[in-house]
């Protein structure tokens, strides 16, 4: 793998290295908030509660943008992978 092929998503000053074009696409085309509490969770192991604080907003809603997310995510890479963009 070269630098070249790598995309970076930057959360909290940590660089989030991606190969998968389709997926650093769908996780750019969420909503801000979305996108970052989502990257918190399965990139940098933060938990609910901490996502929750980071974001002054209940442990609900930090579940329901990560189910929300993880929806959108899967929706578009199927939409890529049926027109063979993966």
């Amino acid at each position: 793998i070269y630098p070249s092929d790598l995309h970076i998503i930057m959360i909290a000053d940590l660089p989030c290295f991606m190969e998968d074009e389709g997926l650093y696409d769908a996780i750019c085309m969420l909503p801000e908030k979305h996108r970052i509490a989502f990257m918190m969770h399965f990139w940098c192991g933060k938990r609910d509660g901490e996502i929750s604080a980071h974001f002054g907003r209940t442990t609900r809603t930090i579940r329901s943008w990560r189910k929300t997310s993880l929806e959108r995510i899967q929706d578009h890479m199927r939409d890529h992978s049926e027109r063979g963009d993966t």
